[in-house]
């Protein structure tokens, strides 16, 4: 592993153990400090195992059957904590260590869950900087490659004007193919605090809603 570089990759395979194969070759591709996978569909307390590292989790609990939840899994080369969230959204952060200290929250909003701005302010109220949110926010918006703007994509426009210290790192590429529809769409955020922008080599967002996020470290 390249010292001065380290991934931070996020994906949403809707079913962790349907696309264990493909987790897998992204681990092995870019050994990434962190992975961060939405929609789970992990059940009770059961969560996803991949060697070399620790997982923090957040199960869905309000569903008969296996759906939604989030999981970090955080590479063990790097001492890491969870920061307890006070929130009803399906979130998980972890603030890790790597040649500085690093939160990194991963977050998945349903279409079927209600947003509010406050929700996700009060999720950044309590992240510790610098951080970095990764998400399946299901949030469409012009300014981050949609095709059109709905509700939540103007609550996070709101978000990202209401707070300066937040940048998005989205380029305009789409994060995702419908696989009914063959649609693109940009549903699939990264934001940063912005203490980490001269921080970070190169962001890419690439098909199929796999999203990974280079930081270059000085």
């Amino acid at each position: 592993m390249n010292n001065n570089i380290f991934h931070i990759i996020q994906w949403n395979p809707n079913g962790f153990y349907s696309k264990i194969d493909e987790i897998k070759l992204i681990i092995n591709r870019f050994s990434p400090v962190a992975l961060c996978i939405q929609e789970t569909n992990f059940i009770d307390n059961k969560s996803g195992f991949l060697k070399n590292y620790v997982n923090f989790f957040k199960n869905r609990t309000n569903h008969i059957r296996a759906s939604g939840g989030v999981a970090t899994f955080i590479n063990t080369q790097y001492p890491s904590e969870e920061i307890t969230l006070i929130t009803n959204l399906e979130a998980v952060a972890v603030r890790i260590s790597v040649k500085y200290k690093l939160t990194i929250c991963n977050l998945y909003i349903p279409n079927s869950q209600i947003l509010s701005y406050t929700d996700i302010q009060n999720i950044i109220d309590q992240l510790p900087t610098p951080f970095i949110i990764l998400g399946d926010f299901n949030s469409h918006n012009i300014l981050w490659g949609c095709n059109d703007t709905d509700q939540r994509g103007r609550i996070i426009e709101k978000i990202l004007d209401n707070n300066n210290n937040i940048n998005i790192l989205n380029n305009g590429q789409a994060t995702r193919i419908s696989a009914s529809t063959g649609n693109l769409s940009a549903i699939d955020l990264s934001l940063s605090s912005s203490q980490l922008l001269h921080l970070i080599l190169n962001g890419t967002q690439c098909l199929s809603s796999l999203v990974a996020t280079i930081f270059q470290l000085n």
